[in-house]
């Protein structure tokens, strides 16, 4: 059957192995190659009406994963492609010094890539999220520790924890309860005294204002 750009690009990518150390090194800038692309040509069912364009679409989907549709890299292939893809100042190999159809040339690959690769992405929101749970784990202990100092109260001068003083002094509490709802009653009460008063008084001028006799009878006089 008709291979997958998956597979072509894939068949591109180089592995090697350090023999001292063992560790395995992904080269992916076969991808780019002339190679590649001429392979990804050859299996289009149908020639793209701007291939070269296709081709980079392609390419970048497989990154990004953005279309809903296209597989992306592995990890460490999509590591090895980015740093690649993201250089500026040069045409990608598999197009220089080449022209499109209408002779003009083609410069894809100047700019350089400036999207996020999709286990890059995945990568940053972990890290954002375990940021976050830091962050909310260092609010609750602050939280905790100024709740724990807040509920130290002072009584007649002496400071106390508030657990305690609910039992050790009942009295005490009692008595600052009490105050403090007699503070409360006559405070309320002096302001709402206030706006009655006002209220009276407003009433009364509507009153006046509103307020007339009605006209003296006339006696109609009876000429002689």
């Amino acid at each position: 059957g008709r291979l997958t750009a998956m597979v072509i690009f894939q068949r591109h990518v180089r592995t090697t192995v350090d023999p001292n150390t063992g560790e395995e090194t992904v080269d992916a800038s076969g991808i780019i190659s002339r190679a590649c692309y001429e392979d990804w040509l050859a299996s289009r069912k149908r020639l793209p009406q701007r291939p070269e364009e296709c081709y980079r679409k392609c390419i970048l989907a497989h990154c990004t994963a953005s279309d809903g549709g296209s597989a992306p890299f592995s990890p460490r292939v999509e590591a090895a492609l980015l740093p690649v893809l993201r250089q500026q100042g040069r045409v990608w190999p598999c197009f220089a010094g080449r022209r499109d159809k209408v002779g003009r040339p083609i410069r894809i690959g100047l700019k350089g890539l400036r999207a996020t690769g999709f286990h890059e992405a995945q990568q940053r929101n972990n890290n954002n999220n375990n940021n976050n749970n830091d962050s909310n784990n260092d609010n609750n202990n602050n939280n905790n520790h100024n709740h724990n100092h807040d509920s130290i109260i002072n009584i007649n001068g002496e400071s106390r924890n508030s657990g305690n003083a609910g039992l050790d002094n009942e009295n005490n509490s009692a008595t600052a309860t009490t105050d403090t709802t007699t503070t409360t009653t006559i405070i309320t009460a002096h302001l709402g005294d206030v706006p009655a008063v006002r209220r009276r008084g407003k009433r009364e001028l509507r009153r006046k204002r509103y307020t007339y006799s009605s006209p003296k009878p006339v006696t109609p006089r009876l000429e002689s």
